[in-house]
């Protein structure tokens, strides 16, 4: 459990009845050696399941000689404070506060009447804090909040991750879903993009700009987003050498207050710069944006929730729905380099196959069986009729945009988890989760029209610790399967000019594909300042292809053995310095294996996965009382070295550049690069940044050798992300906190590498540099009713997205105002 710096204050009242329950608690294993108290106090928390509160002041330098046995918690504390002076107060069964009784007699913390302790800034040791774990991780992850959500509300599910470095939305304007780029890594589940743990993309084949692999998710619904950038050697790493993405849904405790029984909250959103799409076919753009709120951008949400002894359960319910956005009006109408116009669709153009009207049902139970045990079930439901921009008109400019037929999606999500965590027991943190995903897709705008993909998996593991000559050791391990069942059509067409010529398309990828994982890390505190990590993946992956013509084509297997290694230095406390080392693998997708698509492309037999090695080194940072007291400083920066062998591209079946094509692997693809993250906050201002620079991109073809371009034929060109992507947020708190007011700057450069080699059309999107401004501000009526509005793109600049597939502009300028009651 993370360490969190708190700046208010706390009242904490002792309670001698819990005291004395605490005393006949069940007893629990403890191996905590000497070291400085804080962090011991916070093995203790890990290991007793217990929030522990302290004044660091009060802590001061103080040492403990440690605590290995069986203890009570009450036991166990007053033995790891012996000899330091310090007392303890139970608050709670779960939580402690760690006092001088010295030093409050002299004031340094307050009495009142009812016998409540007043204390100064605090330290928390316990309480999972989500947001400090990129901090304290040796490796690249980020944490998106709620709060980091609702600051400022998107106009696409894409727009949730603007603010993280390494992590891009791809093509956020071709479609309403989720399609995410991590260090140059997008496409063919290459990146696992998670709800709750689940899988649930498909992927659209969308012309002479590839395809595409979203995810649909109402961000209303979302609590949070952990980011693993790169392999992962944990449970949800299954076939992804990208990254993990794992968007958490709301639950009952994200609803009812602390000590509450019920809760409710209910949001309402309405936004401007949006119009109803018109009849399908319509070509003559509308070229002026409605002038305020008109009634076509809104959405709203409704969640209810009770918390009891023995058992929690939400409901919610979403509705969204926008119209076809406006482009902005200011700025150059050439891309990058004067190759061309931005876009066939003007200044202040209405941008066609943009809206969506999506709703949402969400059901979460869970059982506590007891303090130990519990079961969660949960049942999500979504549907979303949305447009999707066909990329052929912004191309070939003498076909004029249009309004398509709009896309159909529904998703059925059910899970089960099962958790155990003994308390008295340091060998079982055991989690057992199964889950089923059914997405259906109408796309009469895409060529491939409709799709049924199943999908559905298990998942077990559990962490154990153990007491060692040689330190502390942590080992997490466990399995994970998953079946994805994809069902497409498979049509006939002939060609006009002679109609005795026919061809085959199968509309979506049809087969099956199985992954299968078993993996270990283990974690060894050798000292204070001295950890290693060390893990082993083995990997195994099987796909059988659907029947019909891809029959003849075979099925295909394999497996691998990746390995991890990192090393952790921490020279002061709240500074680290990490390396490590992993690899990763990535089967081919029913994408590459299992679609043809008429004379053009066709399956390879001969398709190996492509294989990873990354390294990479950097610096954590996580300290309080920097500048003044109470303030708060998180810091990350690395450097990554990835080397991707076998990485496979869309080529030329006879290598001369020509057609037919099929998916094939060429020798390597490399990304390098730098990170940064920065948060600081006082209870007056706040400040972030994030900076993501690549420093080498480069792709080693059999024809061409390594050069710093992309493949002509390939459509990966189109994953290339910008050579610098660097946010600024700020803000300031006002009168006693309830007002927030804040803005934040986005500067992005041209793509990474533009030029292509070899012979081709696929042509990346070549996008201008820019910087778009958004304001957002936040009032706080009360504890529950708050008012929230925030300007995108303020400046109203005529851009392209960063990864943009298509020359579709970016929103102009848009206004959107929130209201939150919470009951």
């Amino acid at each position: 459990m993370a360490a969190l710096m708190m700046s208010t204050s706390l009242s904490t009242v002792i309670s001698p009845t819990i005291a004395s329950a605490q005393t006949s608690a069940s007893e629990r294993n403890f191996s905590i050696r000497g070291q400085s108290l804080s962090t011991a106090l916070l093995e203790f928390s890990n290991a007793s399941g217990i929030d522990i509160f302290f004044d660091q002041k009060t802590i001061g330098n103080r040492s403990t000689q440690g605590l290995t046995g069986r203890y009570t918690p009450k036991a166990g504390l007053e033995k790891l404070l012996a000899g330091t002076g310090l007392s303890y107060n139970f608050n709670n069964t779960r939580s402690i506060t760690i006092i001088d009784r010295l030093a409050s007699s002299h004031n340094t913390a307050t009495s009142s009447n009812d016998g409540s302790i007043l204390l100064n800034t605090i330290t928390i040791a316990g309480g999972t804090n989500p947001e400090n774990t990129p901090y304290t991780t040796p490796g690249s992850a980020a944490y998106i909040s709620a709060e980091d959500i609702s600051r400022l509300p998107s106009s696409t599910q894409g727009d949730l991750f603007k603010s993280t470095p390494g992590v891009i939305s791809s093509g956020s304007r071709t479609g309403q879903g989720l399609n995410l780029n991590i260090r140059g890594l997008q496409g063919m589940n290459r990146v696992a993009t998670l709800i709750d743990g689940t899988q649930q993309s498909t992927s659209s084949y969308t012309g002479y700009r590839g395809q595409t692999s979203s995810v649909f998710v109402d961000p209303d619904l979302i609590a949070g987003i952990d980011v693993t950038k790169g392999p992962s050697d944990g449970p949800l790493g299954n076939g992804a050498m990208g990254g993990v993405v794992n968007m958490r849904t709301l639950n009952a405790r994200d609803i009812v207050a602390e000590g509450k029984e019920y809760g409710a909250q209910v949001k309402a959103t309405i936004g401007s710069n949006t119009k109803s799409p018109p009849a399908t076919g319509t070509d003559k753009q509308l070229n002026d944006a409605p002038s305020f709120f008109n009634g076509d951008s809104f959405n709203g949400s409704v969640a209810a929730a009770t918390v009891q002894e023995n058992f929690e359960f939400l409901a919610a319910l979403t509705r969204r729905k926008t119209g076809n956005y406006f482009a902005g009006k200011k700025g150059s109408d050439l891309l990058a380099n004067n190759t061309g116009t931005l876009s066939p669709v003007p200044r202040g153009g209405e941008v066609f196959n943009t809206s969506e009207d999506s709703f949402s049902a969400l059901l979460k139970g869970k059982a506590h069986f007891n303090e130990d045990t519990s079961l969660e079930l949960s049942y999500m439901r979504y549907e979303n009729k949305h447009g999707e921009l066909d990329d052929f008109p912004y191309i070939y400019t003498f076909i004029p945009p249009s309004q398509n037929a709009l896309n159909r999606r529904k998703t059925d999500t059910l899970t089960a988890r099962l958790a155990h965590n003994p308390s008295d027991n340091p060998l079982v943190d055991l989690n057992i989760s199964t889950w089923l995903t059914n997405v259906k897709r109408e796309a009469p705008a895409t060529l491939d029209g409709s799709a049924d993909v199943l999908t559905y998996g298990t998942e077990i593991y559990n962490r154990s610790e153990f007491a060692t000559s040689l330190g502390h050791l942590t080992i997490n391990y466990g399995a994970q399967v998953s079946l994805e069942d994809s069902e497409g059509q498979e049509l006939r067409g002939s060609y006009s000019w002679d109609p005795t010529r026919t061809y085959l398309i199968s509309a979506g990828p049809t087969g099956k594909r199985r992954l299968a994982s078993v993996f270990n890390h283990a974690k060894l505190d050798a000292t204070d300042w001295l950890s290693f990590g060390a893990g082993l993946r083995y990997d195994t992956y099987k796909i059988e292809q659907g029947g019909g013509a891809l029959a003849a084509y075979g099925d295909k297997s394999g497996s691998r053995l990746n390995p991890s290694l990192s090393v952790t230095v921490t020279p002061w406390e709240g500074i680290q310095l990490y390396g490590q080392y992993v690899q990763g693998w990535r089967p081919p997708s029913l994408r590459e294996t299992s679609y043809i698509n008429g004379e053009i492309l066709f399956p390879n037999p001969d398709l190996k996965p492509e294989k990873a090695e990354n390294y990479e080194a950097g610096i954590n940072i996580l300290h309080s009382d920097i500048i003044s007291d109470g303030d708060n400083l998180k810091f990350k920066a690395s450097y990554f070295k990835n080397k991707y062998k076998d990485y496979i591209i869309r080529d030329s079946i006879k290598q001369n550049w020509s057609e037919p094509r099929h998916w094939a692997n060429i020798p390597s693809a490399a990304f390098e690069g730098i990170e940064l993250s920065l948060k600081y906050n006082t209870d007056q201002i706040f400040f972030e940044t994030g900076l993501t620079k690549y420093t080498k991109v480069e792709f080693c073809h059999q024809l061409t050798g390594c050069a710093a371009k992309t493949i002509g034929i390939d459509y990966g060109g189109n994953y290339i992300p910008p050579e610098y992507l660097v946010t600024l947020t700020g803000g300031v708190h006002l009168l006693d906190q309830k007002l927030t007011v804040g803005g934040r700057a986005t500067f992005f450069g041209e793509r990474a590498v533009s030029e292509a080699m070899g012979l081709g059309y696929v042509t990346p999107t070549l996008w201008p540099k820019r910087t778009i401004i958004d304001l957002f501000g936040d009032y706080k009526f009360s504890e529950t009713v708050s008012l929230n509005v925030n300007v995108e793109n303020l400046t109203n600049q005529y851009y392209l997205d960063p990864l943009s597939f298509t020359r579709a502009p970016a929103p102009g300028r848009t206004i959107r105002a929130g209201l939150t009651t919470k009951f």
